[in-house]
């Protein structure tokens, strides 16, 4: 059994131990209905008629147990709310509502027992309404469960008070003990708490849902397994340790009113759902839409595609460009080419004390969603002495997480036409004293995709091998279901013989013109046809062969084949002494140049790499360039 489980069976004992039995709390409560009306038991049994319309909420009626519906949310009666994680045998809306037939066994499911008590706790407290979310939502409507998913927040935060029922907190745990939990530090081997299999976090705390149902809340009261009370939230000693472990701040947990959500940026807001998970996929955006006030249609199957959803509709009604600073890990893509939104929570984890440089108010970026992706009417930060034309450029997102506000995060886009970028970094990089040093660009206009889908050739799995006056390049793992290369062009344009391999693609020129030029070889997507790489393996020679070859990508191989192009039109001593000139200067564009110097045995085989600098694509990843060896009589 999981550590989880253990906690639960142990508790639900308890709880068994200290509960009266279900027939004794019914009997209670119907007996008070009986005497604070003129039905008798029998004759309160029958619950509401399912309505047509789905403005409307379902409140259960905590002395008759029967739901009763509201057309305006807004205007029900007081009602209690109850906050927990499901589990096993759960009740649902249909079950409920026939609570009271003959024959029903809703009773004897596990689920019952917390909405039983919710009505005992709160009819204690004077309240004649409660809600509980398995019970309260016609999921059978996918109207009525779309429009409660937007309302979930409101409901909470209308509710006379919220009971927290968590089923895996043992009595024996204090709220000290909570924080070690969260954070994963184990007690002292000698702790009562130690046996193993005992330390694992409380689910409520891990539960995306859970996390606006605490926020919301204008009154909340904590339960432990046993329905033993652990204090309300606005405790300070509570509040404190809830602080700790959710990394909120505590005047949120306090207020969370749409005015204080609004005083934290987007990017800290997404940090608290870092370390927090659903059931299914998309409950990760739909769960966040109250702690953002945006609302959109539930689509249940469209899997990751709710949380770009989720962002489009937050860069709607913004201009906090924190949304755009999250950090992925370099495995979350299996590509070169990144979209601009993030594509889980757990990417803004960093951000946990991100703050607005300045206000979102006095923003001067514009930002529209169009059908070619985010449109930036914006000055972008460029690279000193970088071509604007050619160069990468670094959109700041005017946030930091400095408490001195010297820095601000930016992230860097890689230039896949004249207005059309992509973000390559798989962190946002930083501008300030003592970091990054860029300039502030002319005001211009550029897209970026929301998700960039795109497979991208990695350039790191280039495998360079020379003889004499042959160049092999073989591109390994090339996964050729995606990618496809077509007859290389060799420049000087010389008679030239190749070979060409698509199942691991294998490139042999031939008889290439001696001392310098360069092979250009476009990769292109096998589905769609369209270009996505091209590399460019510049190379220089001596009479004895070819001594050095120089990888280029991106921007800097467009830049080499410009310059090449004028080239052509000097005497071939000067055209090469300026190409070779400017091969340092762009190994150093965009950091997207990878150098191979080569050596000779007596069989011909390069033998070692002098400097290796990152491509363009990969901005963040190594690059490695490998060396085979090329038999003699190949």
């Amino acid at each position: 059994m999981t550590p989880v489980q253990i906690r639960k069976v142990q508790a639900e004992k308890a709880s068994r131990d200290l509960l009266p039995d279900h027939s004794t709390v019914h009997s209670l409560l119907l007996a008070d209905h009986a005497a604070n009306s003129r039905q008798t038991p029998s004759e309160s049994k029958a619950c509401a008629p399912s309505p047509t319309r789905t403005d409307k909420m379902w409140l259960i009626n905590t002395s008759s147990l029967c739901l009763e519906y509201f057309a305006m949310p807004e205007k029900a009666p007081p009602y209690a709310i109850l906050s927990h994680t499901w589990g096993e045998e759960e009740l649902h809306f249909t079950e409920f509502q026939h609570l009271h037939q003959q024959g029903n066994k809703a009773r004897e499911k596990r689920g019952f027992a917390k909405i039983e008590r919710t009505c005992v706790l709160a009819r204690g407290s004077a309240i004649a309404y409660a809600w509980v979310d398995t019970c309260c939502i016609d999921k059978s409507s996918s109207a009525e469960l779309s429009e409660s998913i937007n309302s979930m927040y409101s409901y909470y935060r209308r509710a006379k008070i919220c009971y927290v029922f968590i089923d895996d907190w043992w009595p024996d745990l204090e709220w000290d003990d909570l924080f070690s939990l969260e954070m994963a530090v184990p007690p002292p081997s000698n702790s009562d708490r130690s046996r193993e299999g005992e330390w694992a976090p409380l689910r409520w705390f891990t539960r995306g849902w859970t996390l606006q149902e605490l926020v919301a809340p204008k009154e909340l009261q904590f339960y432990d397994a046993t329905w033993s009370p652990r204090g309300f939230k606005y405790d300070p000693e509570v509040t404190h340790h809830l602080a700790r472990i959710t990394g909120i701040a505590s005047g949120i947990l306090l207020d969370g009113s749409e005015t204080s959500l609004n005083s934290v940026c987007v990017g800290q807001r997404m940090s608290w759902a870092a370390h927090r998970e659903t059931t299914r996929e998309e409950d990760i955006a739909y769960c966040l839409m109250g702690i953002f006030q945006v609302n959109m249609p539930l689509l249940y199957g469209e899997g990751s595609r709710a949380f770009l959803r989720f962002q489009e509709e937050i860069i709607k009604k913004t201009t906090d460009l924190s949304l755009l600073a999250w950090t992925a890990a370099r495995d979350q893509h299996t590509f070169a080419g990144v979209g601009i939104f993030a594509i889980h929570p757990r990417q803004f984890s960093g951000l946990k004390e991100c703050v607005l440089v300045r206000s979102q108010f006095s923003q001067t970026s514009e930002i529209t969603l169009t059908n070619k992706g985010l449109r930036f009417d914006t000055a972008p930060y460029l690279i000193p002495d970088g071509d604007p034309e050619l160069s990468d450029i670094f959109l700041d997102t005017s946030c930091t997480s400095d408490k001195e506000l010297r820095a601000s995060y930016v992230i860097r886009l890689f230039r896949m036409s004249r207005d059309l970028f992509v973000r390559v970094d798989f962190e946002p990089d930083e501008i300030g004293p003592h970091r990054r040093r860029l300039i502030r660009g002319g005001r211009r206009v550029l897209y970026v995709p929301q998700h960039y889908t795109h497979a991208q050739f990695h350039p790191e799995n280039v495998a360079v091998g020379v003889i004499g006056g042959c160049i092999d390049l073989e591109i390994k793992n090339a996964a050729p279901e995606f990618f496809q290369v077509r007859k290389p062009v060799v420049w000087p344009a010389s008679h030239q013989g190749h070979s060409l391999s698509q199942d691991n693609i294998l490139i042999n020129v031939t008889d290439l013109p001696r001392f310098f030029g360069y092979i250009k070889v476009d990769i292109f997507h096998a589905q769609l046809g369209e270009l996505t790489d091209e590399i460019l393996a510049v190379y220089y020679g001596e009479t004895s062969g070819i001594t050095s070859v120089c990888l280029l990508w991106g921007n800097a191989a467009q830049a080499f084949i410009k310059l090449a192009t004028d080239a052509e039109k000097q005497d071939p001593i000067t055209a090469e002494k300026m190409l070779f000139d400017r091969i340092a200067e762009l190994q150093a564009l965009n950091s997207c140049s990878s150098h191979v110097d080569i050596g000779y045995t007596h069989r011909n085989t390069q033998i070692r790499v002098s400097t290796m600098i990152r491509p363009a694509l990969l901005v963040k990843a190594e690059m490695f360039i490998t060396l085979h060896e090329v038999d003699e009589g190949v």
